[in-house]
């Protein structure tokens, strides 16, 4: 009797590790936790010996590569060149002049940005750690004392921010801050907190203990910690660093070939866009629902704005600055008549700068061709070189689908894999910018909801499923009017909190949008709530998806010694079971 007990617990407990991992509901630990094998490094302006430093147990580099506009630290390159040869993950950083010594602005920040890139870009590139930008109160050997926060919080952080965008929106890759604690702690409260991975000047002039941490002057976290100066250091000078988490997680910091996405708008602008269409000029629609769409992009992806009438022109190029994006299109006004086949030929030339892994094309159109090219010379000329370069058309029609040759529309994006649209009303036509926009950086729509609610009324407006390996859910809201919010429950009937740490929230804004990274597998609920709501409100959600690869997520994200751990209970059980059946066999014997 009692090994049918010891059976039964250990059968049990077995049993039910294996049902909570399949569950999905496992935490997963997030890079940047706080490790007790943290890794050395260093960063450098001038020569060293790099064989005897890696020897001594530091193992990345930051090396000064510019400074100011136009110029680079001579024998840069060569440092750069023999740090990876001794083994050093090796990463180049730029010094930024914002202020001169009295305070006053010295430099622009996209001026610099683009001299660092024309400089330094040769190491911006896969294999080497992504860029730094170096912002410090110093004293200057040629300008004297530098204080970039005499430039004024919100002035600095916009600089940094330009600075940021600018090399991002060229390369892809997000830069690390570099400040001393003071001036992070400086911009505490500013527009930038915590949007960037940073790295600390927080000297403490002695080798760290394993509860030492710099002071991180209200953000939330930190990368990198330069913890000394000016350490003499193998025939040369270093300042000593440590990276937050061990090197498997440092590895993390290293420029991958790009996962992002780029999309390129192209907006209908010719002289029909000037007329009202239910209650409203087509243009002002049209502008209302681009932006809708650009609200759901998440950063690292980029968008270029093409707006065309007799000619098609590029309004904005590649990037990841959304806002310059948005200001582009409030200044679009109707004139002239409508060019398909060249502002098609413009998004093409357009992607060809792109390094996204899913590239795009969202085409908005109230009407049909009436110059340059014939449909037919669209559909084989630059359609076809879509296709070639498997770049997915999604087409828009709205107003009068008397003026609109929808089967054309239509042919343009079915035959590259997108899908054509037609939008009746202003309302529709924003949830159509929204889904393409969802759908145009890799996230598949699973369902949709639409109903109304009014005030202070809380209505279900779905329940979903998610599969077992799902990576991420999103639960998009838009609304036509007034001010409506999500609420969000899990298979367990728990309302989500959107400030967790697993949750990514919009904010009160419209689309309203939130995501869910590691959801527990089964049925979950939406719900909207009717805030501040004067009329009964429509509303529309869209549920979409991230799945990893083969439901592989417990092996990816560290479930696997879990795994183990429940089949070993289940051996154990199925031993235990077997010893009872021998015994009773020899009893009955």
């Amino acid at each position: 009797m009692k090994l049918k007990k010891e059976f039964s617990v250990l059968l049990f407990i077995g049993l039910m590790m294996a049902s909570i991992i399949l569950s999905g509901h496992i935490p997963r630990v997030e890079v940047l936790a706080q490790s007790s094998k943290r890794v050395k490094g260093i960063d450098v302006r001038e020569d060293i010996n790099w064989s005897e430093v890696y020897h001594l147990g530091y193992r990345f580099v930051f090396v000064k590569a510019t400074e100011g506009v136009n110029w680079a630290k001579p024998g840069f390159e060569k440092r750069v060149e023999d740090a990876r040869r001794a083994g050093f993950l090796v990463g180049v950083y730029h010094f930024g002049l914002p202020v001169d010594k009295e305070g006053n602005p010295l430099n622009k920040a996209k001026d610099e940005a683009e001299s660092f890139l024309q400089l330094a870009g040769n190491y911006l590139k896969e294999g080497y750690l992504r860029p730094a930008l170096d912002i410090e109160d110093i004293k200057h050997p040629k300008l004297g004392e530098l204080h970039p926060e005499l430039l004024g919080k919100e002035k600095l952080a916009q600089w940094i921010k330009e600075w940021m965008d600018t090399v991002e929106g060229k390369t892809g890759v997000r830069p690390i801050l570099y400040m001393n604690s003071f001036l992070f702690y400086f911009l505490r409260d500013s527009t930038i907190v915590d949007q960037y991975d940073i790295w600390i000047a927080d000297p403490i002039n002695r080798e760290p203990t394993s509860i030492d941490f710099p002071e991180t002057g209200g953000w939330k976290t930190w990368a990198f910690w330069q913890y000394q100066r000016d350490v003499n250091l193998a025939n040369g000078k270093a300042d000593l660093n440590l990276f937050n988490g061990d090197e498997t997680e440092l590895r993390k910091f290293i420029i991958t070939p790009a996962k992002n996405f780029d999309i390129v708008l192209v907006i209908d602008r010719s002289g029909s866009m000037g007329d009202i269409w239910q209650g409203e000029m087509k243009i002002d629609s049209a502008k209302k629902s681009a932006e809708a769409l650009i609200n759901v992009i998440l950063p690292g992806n980029r968008i270029a704005l093409i707006t065309f009438a007799t000619d098609a022109h590029v309004d904005v190029h590649l990037t990841s600055n959304f806002d310059a994006v948005k200001n582009a299109i409030s200044k679009a006004w109707p004139g002239g008549y409508t060019n398909i086949g060249e502002a098609l030929k413009e998004a093409l030339n357009e992607l060809e700068t792109g390094i996204g892994v899913m590239k795009a094309i969202v085409f908005f159109t109230d009407g049909h061709i009436t110059t340059g090219m014939k449909e037919e010379d669209v559909l084989e000329g630059p359609v076809k070189e879509a296709i070639d370069k498997k770049i997915k058309i999604y087409t828009i029609g709205y107003g009068d689908p008397s003026y609109l040759r929808e089967e054309f529309l239509r042919k343009m994006a079915e035959s590259t894999g997108g899908k054509y649209y037609y939008a009746s009303d202003s309302f529709k036509l924003e949830n159509i910018f929204i889904e393409s926009g969802l759908r145009t950086t890799g996230w598949k729509i699973e369902s949709t909801f639409t109903g109304s609610v009014k005030e202070g009324e809380i209505v279900k407006a779905g329940t979903f499923n998610v599969a077992f390996g799902t990576d991420s859910i999103r639960v998009v809201l838009n609304w036509k009017g007034s001010n409506l919010d999500l609420k969000i429950y899990d298979p367990l009937g728990k309302e989500i909190n959107f400030t967790a740490p697993n949750v990514i929230y919009s904010g009160d804004v419209k689309p309203e949008y939130v995501i869910i990274k590691n959801p527990l597998a089964g049925p979950w609920t939406v719900k909207v709530y009717g805030k501040i709501v004067p009329q009964k409100e429509e509303y529309y959600v869209w549920i979409s998806t991230y799945v990893l690869p083969s439901a592989q997520a417990f092996s990816i994200h560290g479930y696997v010694p879990l795994l183990i751990l429940s089949l070993i209970f289940l051996l154990i059980g199925i031993f235990t079971w077997r010893s009872i059946s021998k015994k009773s066999l020899n009893n009955k014997l």
